[in-house]
C-alpha cells in the first residue's frame, strides 16, 4: 500500500505539466518580457552615466538646416525694417530738400536775372549810381541814372543826359530840345525837367517820382523826346540793378 501510493504521480503536478507543453502562449510570454525589460533598460539612463545630448550631435542635414534657418532669418530682418541703403537714400533727399530751401532766394533771382543776390552784404537804404558813355561823331554822350530806394524799393530818381561836343550847333540843338520837353513837363505828373548848357556841353536833367507818374498821360512827352520811365514805384532797386547792367551800364551802390 505504501510503495504504490508514493509512486503515483501527483494529479497537480501532471496537470502543469500538461499544460506548460500543450499551451502556445507559455513558451512567447518570457521572450516578449525579456524584450520589454531591454527596452526599458535603453530608454532609463543608468545612474552614474552621462548621456550624449541629442543637440550636441551635428550632422550634415543639422548644418543646412541651421543655415537655411539663418538665411531666413536674414531675410526676415530686411522684410521688417529699411535696410541701410533705403536710410541713406531717404538722408540724402532730405538734405538736398533742406538746401533747396535755403538756397531758394538765391535761385529765384538767378532765374530772374541771372545773377545771385548779394545776401546779407544787401544795402537797404541808399542810392544806386549808373552811368554809360557813347561816342559819335565826335560828340560824347553820357547817361547817368540815380536811383534813390527805401528799403530796396525804389522811390524817386534822376536821369541826366549830358552832351559834349566842340560844335557849337550841336550843343545849341540839344538845349533847345531840352527846353521843348521842359516846358511839356510841366503838364506831365511826376516828372519835372531841366536844362543848362555851355559852350561845350548840354544837359538835360528828368526828375521821376514814381508814385505820382501817370504813365497813360506820356504821349506828348515821350514824342517831344523825353525819356520814358521805364521803372516803377517801389521796385526792388537790385532787380534794378542787375537790369542797368545787363544794358551796359556801369553800377556803384552806396548807403545813406
Amino acid at each position: 500500500m505504501n510503495n504504490n501510493t508514493n509512486n503515483t504521480p501527483n494529479n497537480n503536478q501532471v496537470q502543469n505539466n500538461n499544460i506548460n507543453q500543450n499551451s502556445p502562449v507559455s513558451n512567447n510570454v518570457n521572450p516578449q518580457l525579456n524584450n520589454q525589460q531591454n527596452i526599458v533598460n535603453q530608454t532609463v539612463p543608468q545612474q552614474g552615466v552621462i548621456q550624449p545630448s541629442v543637440s550636441a550631435v551635428v550632422t550634415p542635414e543639422n548644418t543646412n538646416q541651421v543655415k537655411q534657418i539663418a538665411n531666413n532669418s536674414e531675410a526676415f530682418d530686411d522684410n521688417i525694417g529699411p535696410s541701410k541703403t533705403k536710410v541713406f537714400l531717404l538722408l540724402i533727399f532730405f538734405i538736398l530738400v533742406l538746401a533747396f530751401v535755403v538756397f531758394l532766394p538765391d535761385i529765384s533771382s538767378i532765374i530772374k536775372t541771372g545773377k545771385i543776390s548779394s545776401g546779407s552784404n544787401e544795402i537797404v537804404n541808399g542810392t544806386l549810381s549808373c552811368s554809360m558813355t557813347k561816342s559819335l561823331d565826335n560828340t560824347e554822350t553820357t547817361y547817368e541814372m540815380n536811383f534813390s530806394f527805401t528799403n530796396k524799393k525804389l522811390q524817386v530818381s534822376t536821369f541826366n543826359i549830358i552832351t559834349e561836343s566842340e560844335d557849337k550847333k550841336i550843343i545849341n540843338e540839344k538845349y533847345l530840345e531840352c527846353k521843348n520837353i521842359e516846358e511839356i513837363s510841366e503838364k506831365t505828373s511826376g516828372i519835372d525837367v531841366s536844362c543848362s548848357s555851355s559852350s561845350s556841353i548840354s544837359t538835360m536833367r528828368e526828375n521821376y517820382t514814381y508814385n505820382i507818374i501817370d504813365t497813360n498821360n506820356l504821349t506828348k512827352f515821350t514824342e517831344a523826346g523825353g525819356t520814358y520811365p521805364e521803372h516803377e514805384f517801389e521796385q526792388d532797386i537790385y532787380d534794378i540793378k542787375n537790369s542797368m547792367i545787363k544794358n551796359g551800364y556801369d553800377c556803384e551802390m552806396k548807403a545813406r
